[in-house]
């Protein structure tokens, strides 16, 4: 379980969101950073990966 706080200015989409369930958002901020974050593909370009 990881827990983490900002402001909703704060939050934007992230390949680390991917498959993260929400348990309490009242105000339902999240839902479309979610959603939107499940869309994301990472790529690594060749300068990432070492051999």
């Amino acid at each position: 379980m990881d827990s983490w706080y900002h402001a909703p200015g704060e939050i934007v989409l992230s390949i680390w969101l991917k498959e993260v369930e929400v348990i309490y958002d009242p105000f339902n901020i999240m839902s479309h950073v979610i959603k939107e974050s499940a869309k994301l593909v990472y790529k690594p370009s060749p300068d990432e990966v070492e051999h």
